[in-house]
């Protein structure tokens, strides 16, 4: 909260602030959009993702926001596991 407050005193806006191994960073609120929809939509099927939405952004960006996809589906995933070990523990 408080690197956001700090943003916008430096004049930022438009602006999403977020926590990524470790470092405060800002991104694009759009570009933040764009990667949540297309995460979402993997396992949400009521969020709808055009790929249409990224001809706006270039290759490497397009390679980024598709590489955080698939990090946070990993995590996801573990996050799951743990919680099906933990289930099937307590049953045993």
């Amino acid at each position: 909260g408080v690197a956001a407050v700090d943003m916008l005193f430096d004049g930022k806006e438009n602006i999403f602030v977020c926590e990524r191994e470790g470092r405060i960073e800002s991104r694009d609120i759009m570009e933040a959009i764009t990667i949540d929809r297309m995460y979402k939509s993997t396992f949400t099927p009521e969020v709808k993702f055009n790929e249409s939405d990224l001809e706006k952004y270039s290759a490497e960006k397009v390679e980024e926001f598709k590489s955080f996809v698939t990090m946070r589906q990993a995590e996801v995933k573990a996050l799951l596991n743990v919680a099906n070990e933990t289930s099937d523990y307590k049953k045993n």
